[in-house]
């Protein structure tokens, strides 16, 4: 039975290690790994990475729980003389369900999930459970023998996505009903087409908006919101919310983060929250996803002028806001409050050692989060020239004193599992 595991206290840190595209390289240069497992996100921050030729030993490389597109399948070919696979795969079937090596990709392609893995099968059906012909889009349902048995304590839930499978032999014999809309090729090979719900992955992390929408609503000053994921300028996909508030003034959005912040995990947390006057809907009364206005930051204004256009504390800014994606970055702001996450912070890293010349570990980071605090600490480091460390800090003991989240078993129960552990496929 599938069942969420307490957070642990140790996990924003294990996380920004685990993201550190620098440190990765250098141990699996150090350690001549052979086979090393990323999602796409993080194996885009390591294809940027200057020692990645000293990585020779590396012979297999498996992506999954994102998309993986056609570019980066290119890239990887022009870095890495390694084999590069493409994983799909829900928790529930046990991870991997799928798999396809990544070879014959061109620019723009559609790069497949490929076929499945022994002991499990891959089945693409219709609305009535019947098979559809190949090339013909469906819902894609697993079976074998790496499928879960069910939900711990949501019979419901299981009755809903665990049915008897007609295909098979066996006594009690399931299958997963995924909720992927995929496409069976000629050679049998799957493409993923997208969700039939709105579910969404964004790093890794499977989130379902219309759950952050609910816990929104449980503020008393909303009266209605729904969330979903939007591509800034710069390409990168955050999840956001649109509100309607129930009170006049509305309420502050620094309020409504502060509510959030015990309820939900990090990668559900929205980047950003507009405030609307109503929420646009069809003629059939469903809500005009197309009708949405461009989302709004909720960057709030600098604490105190920035001094000098060469300070410190004015470039830090500027490179906060640049990959951010956002207008203005107060002094006082926090980075996660302003939409940020580790792979973002793996970026600023690189631009502070690269653009900057400022040696920084995401330790660092993590524990100034601001652009203040970040600031000061640089400033008491040696000179910006000095050269950077060739591998960070080791992860292991980090400081107690470090901002901690809330335990997940305090939060709420949702009628889906909403804060699943991050899919590795």
């Amino acid at each position: 039975m599938i069942r969420r595991p307490p957070r642990s206290t140790l996990f924003p840190y294990t996380t920004l290690f685990r993201s550190d595209a620098a440190y990765l390289v250098h141990a699996v240069a150090q350690y001549a790994v052979s086979v090393l497992q990323l999602v796409p996100s993080q194996l885009d921050l390591v294809l940027e990475e200057p020692g990645l030729m000293a990585c020779d030993a590396l012979r297999l490389v498996f992506s999954g729980g994102e998309p993986l597109t056609a570019e980066l399948c290119i890239r990887f070919r022009q870095r890495l003389h390694a084999e590069l696979h493409n994983l799909y795969g829900p928790t529930e079937a046990t991870i991997d369900a799928t798999s396809w090596p990544c070879r014959a990709i061109g620019p723009g392609d559609r790069v497949p999930i490929g076929k499945p893995i022994g002991n499990l099968q891959a089945y693409v059906l219709d609305g009535y459970g019947n098979l559809v012909p190949r090339g013909v889009p469906g819902v894609l349902y697993l079976g074998g023998a790496g499928v879960a048995r069910g939900y711990l304590g949501q019979p419901e839930l299981t009755a809903e996505c665990f049915k008897p499978d007609p295909f098979s032999t066996q006594a009690n014999a399931r299958l997963y009903y995924t909720g992927d809309r995929v496409r069976r090729r000629r050679d049998g090979t799957l493409d993923f087409l997208g969700r039939v719900d709105q579910q969404v992955k964004l790093r890794g992390y499977r989130i379902e908006p219309a759950e952050v929408a609910r816990v929104l609503e449980s503020h008393p000053a909303v009266q209605q919101a729904v969330a979903t994921v939007c591509s800034g300028e710069d390409g990168e996909r955050r999840l956001g919310a649109y509100i309607v508030a129930a009170t006049q003034p509305p309420c502050p959005i620094s309020e409504l983060r502060a509510y959030l912040h015990p309820l939900l995990p990090d990668y559900m947390m929205p980047a950003w929250i507009s405030v609307l006057t109503e929420i646009p809907r069809t003629v059939h009364g469903k809500i005009d996803w197309q009708a949405l206005p461009e989302p709004e930051t909720n960057t709030p204004p600098p604490s105190v002028p920035v001094p000098g256009a060469h300070s410190l504390e004015q470039r830090v800014t500027l490179l906060w806001a640049e990959v951010l994606g956002i207008g203005e970055v107060g002094l006082d702001s926090n980075f996660f409050d302003l939409g940020g996450h580790s792979l973002l912070m793996v970026q600023i890293q690189h631009r502070l050692r690269g653009d900057l010349g400022l040696a920084v570990t995401l330790l660092d980071l993590f524990r100034y989060p601001t652009v203040r605090l970040l600031s000061t600490h640089l400033a008491e480091q040696e000179a910006p020239d000095r050269p950077v460390p060739s591998a960070p800090v080791s992860p292991a003991s980090p400081p107690s004193s470090a901002p901690q989240r809330p335990s997940m078993q305090s939060r709420p129960m949702f009628r889906r599992p909403p804060a699943r552990p991050p899919d590795r496929h």
